[in-house]
């Protein structure tokens, strides 16, 4: 596995010290938009900015299926305590926002992202070329808003495409989600309420249901720093997160990036397990393919979102670490 090194400095310092740091990337003046450019560039199949101002459509970048924007009438319930979910009294989605802001380098004016409170943006993927991934990266920017520190113990969607499938030779209907693949922020121990918020990567593994790669152990730990490596933590400020998966190498990557990180600590190497793909309907800031743990009842609406997701991208192979490091570069320096 192979460390990312950024440097923590002002920024009319740090962009000059990337420039001697990061080797094999280089500066380049992709205009007011940096990020949008280098993400277009490496040919999503599926890129979602939401940047839509108003309106129930989220646009594809990469053309069809665009997206459509929901929210239940009425309270989101967060169902059996076991489940862990979180109750929205008024479920909403508002696009259009621009504070605070996810992409540190855009300056064309026409910044915005969607706030998430129990609200979602559903994406068939049932469709070409969302219906076949199983070499994919997945990619966003995000920021956190409920209590990160103090309301401990729940679990949050980032995005979800998962399915249930009946399983050959069962006796039993299928009840609990078995394919596909999600994204969640939760305590890094479900057992244990106080244990703080990670970035989880869980997958549709058949038979056994739905389950979360876990970070190799022990995390690196570079002999340089006397910093304890934290894990994948969840901090409320502007967030780069990204997941890779390779169904034919069987491995699995979490990469992490913000501005109070330590610079040692963003690349997660994570325990890759068999995966049965899903291809229905993607669902972002909420899953609507029920609980991660039982008792499990079917399909049901959880884990609502709370906060800002924006620059949604999905690729059909596996980018590397250099691309993604890219990526970041443009996303919170390349000014």
């Amino acid at each position: 596995m192979t460390d990312w090194y950024f440097l923590l400095a002002p920024i009319a310092v740090l962009t000059v010290l990337l420039l001697f740091r990061f080797v094999g990337c280089s500066f380049q003046a992709l205009g007011s938009d940096p990020y949008a450019v280098t993400v277009k560039a490496d040919a999503p199949v599926a890129y979602f900015r939401f940047r839509d101002k108003s309106g129930t459509v989220a646009i594809n970048e990469m053309g069809a299926p665009n997206g459509t924007l929901g929210a239940t009438v009425g309270p989101l319930d967060a169902g059996d305590p076991n489940w862990l979910s979180t109750t929205v009294a008024q479920p909403s989605i508002f696009p259009g926002v621009t504070d605070p802001q996810l992409l540190q380098t855009d300056s064309t004016g026409d910044y915005s992202a969607f706030s998430f409170g129990g609200g979602y943006v559903a994406v068939p993927a049932n469709v070409s070329p969302l219906n076949s991934l199983t070499e994919f990266t997945l990619e966003m920017l995000l920021y956190p808003q409920w209590d990160v520190e103090f309301a401990l113990g729940k679990y949050y969607c980032v995005l979800e495409s998962a399915d249930v499938i009946q399983i050959p030779g069962q006796t039993q209907p299928q009840l609990q989600k078995n394919a596909g693949f999600g994204i969640y922020a939760g305590p890094d121990n479900a057992a244990d309420p106080t244990s703080p918020y990670t970035w989880q990567f869980w997958v549709g593994v058949g038979q056994d249901g739905f389950e979360r790669l876990y970070p190799v152990l022990p995390y690196p730990q570079p002999p340089n720093n006397p910093a304890p490596n934290p894990g994948p933590t969840v901090q409320p400020e502007a967030t780069y997160l990204a997941v890779t998966f390779s169904s034919s190498q069987n491995q699995a990557f979490l990469y992490l990036f913000n501005p109070n990180r330590d610079l040692d600590y963003t690349t997660y190497q994570l325990n890759a397990l068999p995966y049965m793909e899903a291809a229905q309907q993607l669902y972002v800031g909420l899953t609507l393919q029920g609980p991660l743990f039982p008792p499990f009842t079917g399909p049901t609406l959880l884990y609502p979102f709370q906060g800002l997701i924006g620059e949604v991208a999905i690729y059909d192979r596996v980018l590397d670490e250099s691309t993604l490091r890219n990526h970041v570069i443009n996303a919170f320096f390349n000014t």
